[in-house]
């Protein structure tokens, strides 16, 4: 069961497959625990690598943090990135903003349509939804607020399809009108959903939210392609259990 957190509801979704996602405002976040264990997946942390070689205790150790936590892997290049990828494909990527001018926009945007996970630490959310190519993450002022420190949004799209080219349908609607309209011309079954996040990370109580995302929007993703794979997605959905901490 995930834990939801009091405070602001971050979610969107596209279709009833995702959890919510919830995370507190800085007023609220206190006492939050750590993750218990390392989520499942690939994870890359992309910082540059001056900005690395400083001392990052203030106002807490981020990379030494997403390593100890998260598992994550640290990169100071895209050619890094893209070699880790290789390798054992990448299932989260976390930007920060001193490394944007090396993101290559084409790859993170392919990445997120096939359902990689994108963090963004810094990252102004027009910025951030270029950054991805959905445009719809800016709908309703999500993450317009100034936030007096460091901030994060996170993003997640995923979608399963009987056919390619109903998938390529749902992708062309969600990217030209934020899903407003549904696609048209569906042949056979599509789950797509998608789910945005940000908050705070100035303290403990801050990444202790922030890896818990994560691992929620981890976790999610791997739930939608195993139930359509079952094709349990057919089934009627259940309210998730929470805990209230």
């Amino acid at each position: 069961m995930r834990t939801q957190f009091p405070g602001l509801l971050s979610g969107a979704l596209i279709a009833a497959v995702l959890g919510l996602l919830i995370v507190p405002s800085p007023a609220i976040a206190q006492n939050i625990p750590p993750l218990p264990n390392l989520p499942n997946g690939t994870i890359v942390y992309l910082i540059d690598e001056t900005v690395l070689a400083q001392d990052s205790t203030v106002p807490i150790d981020l990379p030494n943090l997403l390593q100890q936590t998260l598992g994550a892997q640290i990169s100071t290049s895209w050619e890094q990135v893209v070699s880790l990828n290789q390798q054992n494909s990448i299932d989260a990527l976390i930007i920060d903003e001193t490394a944007i001018e090396m993101v290559d926009q084409q790859w993170v945007s392919g990445a997120y349509r096939q359902g990689v996970v994108i963090a963004g630490l810094d990252i102004p959310i027009e910025q951030f939804s270029n950054l991805v190519g959905n445009d719809g993450l800016t709908r309703d002022g999500f993450a317009s607020e100034l936030y007096p420190g460091r901030f994060f949004i996170i993003t997640t799209y995923v979608i399963q399809a009987d056919y390619p080219e109903d998938a390529a349908a749902v992708m062309d609607a969600q990217r030209n009108n934020c899903g407003g309209r549904p696609a048209s011309g569906i042949r056979g079954s599509v789950v797509a959903a998608a789910a945005r996040s940000a908050g705070s990370l100035d303290t403990q109580d801050d990444f202790n939210v922030f890896a818990h995302v994560i691992a929620d929007h981890l976790e999610d993703v791997e739930t939608v392609r195993q139930d359509f794979a079952r094709g349990t997605h057919l089934q009627p959905i259940q309210p998730s259990q929470n805990i209230q901490k």
